[in-house]
């Protein structure tokens, strides 16, 4: 680039960046970039640029590339990044960014102030966001309530498990104790209050039998010792048939699934890991010579299990 009209670029850039004529002053400071002309004014301008503009991803973007660098304007990145979040209000990001430019002990006297104000203000102003989500949620959850639409009801639930419980524990606690909620809903409030880690107990009713829970003390549906034991006993199968046990598992969690947190007792482990097997069997159409001791009671559990696969599909789908 010739002197004169980098000069000339520059001058006219930072012109249009005083007079806020950002787009005009953008396309300036590409040029001269696109010309290896990359100085901390520039890139500053151009952050500005961007920013005004609303072209958030690009400026977020070239914030990681510029704190990546590690020089010597790094904490003028920081600041700008952080001021950037906070303006998305992507509280939670600049939470945890800020979080980790806390453990360095290099930051600047003059910026301790300003990371540590927006950082409080972005800790209430993400527990209010979550309170809203939370109340909006809620709101839509009594609507697919009232209309008995089980998959929206599951899908509120879902999407609700990153937001916080605390306004709406009561009415949830009634969802569970509720005879008329389906079981695959109130699975889908413990996972929510699993999630928010609340330690109250909690009373559950599902298929006639009532439990008491502390949600933060369950373990998830995977990790759970029912489920462990149950894949024990299809031991044989994982080894010889991979195929049929990954099935036989996406049976077996979907039946849970329908049950949680009610699991089943431990009597009840050995009937169910055999209809299991022989329903997997049934699925791949392969022949199988099991030795049925108590045919009525497997019976029993394929209609349970069956039903839990019908219902899941119906609700949650794949």
């Amino acid at each position: 680039m010739f002197p004169k009209w980098k000069s000339t670029l520059e001058q006219e850039s930072m012109n249009a960046l005083k007079e806020k004529r950002y787009d005009d002053a953008l396309t300036k400071l590409n040029q001269l970039i696109a010309h290896d002309v990359v100085t901390h004014e520039i890139v500053m301008g151009k952050l500005i640029c961007l920013m005004e503009i609303g072209n958030y991803d690009e400026a977020e973007d070239l914030c990681h590339q510029l704190i990546s660098n590690n020089d010597s304007h790094l904490f003028d990145y920081i600041h700008i990044y952080s001021t950037l979040l906070f303006q998305q209000s992507k509280y939670e990001m600049l939470i945890e960014e800020l979080e980790e430019v806390f453990q360095r002990t290099d930051i600047p006297n003059s910026l301790k102030p300003q990371l540590n104000q927006l950082y409080e203000i972005s800790k209430k102003l993400n527990i209010d966001k979550k309170e809203e989500e939370a109340t909006r949620n809620i709101k839509k959850l009594k609507t697919a309530i009232r209309k008995q639409d089980y998959p929206q009801q599951w899908r509120i639930l879902k999407d609700s498990r990153e937001v916080s419980v605390d306004s709406h524990i009561e009415y949830l606690k009634e969802l569970l104790v509720d005879f008329s909620i389906n079981p695959i809903i109130k699975t889908a409030v413990i996972q929510w209050l699993q999630e928010q880690k609340i330690n109250d107990p909690i009373e559950v009713t599902k298929f006639e039998t009532a439990e008491t829970v502390i949600p933060s003390q369950l373990n998830t549906l995977t990790s759970h010792p029912i489920t462990i034991q149950i894949e024990g006993y299809l031991h044989e199968i994982e080894q010889n048939n991979p195929s049929l046990f990954e099935l036989i598992k996406k049976l077996l969690y979907r039946y849970l699934y329908v049950r949680f947190p009610i699991m089943p007792a431990d009597e009840e482990l050995v009937h169910i890991s055999e209809a299991l097997k022989l329903l997997g069997y049934q699925y791949l159409q392969m022949e199988t010579n099991m030795d049925i001791e108590d045919e009525e009671k497997l019976n029993s559990y394929l209609i349970d299990i069956i039903t839990s696969e019908k219902e899941y599909f119906e609700i949650v789908g794949e």
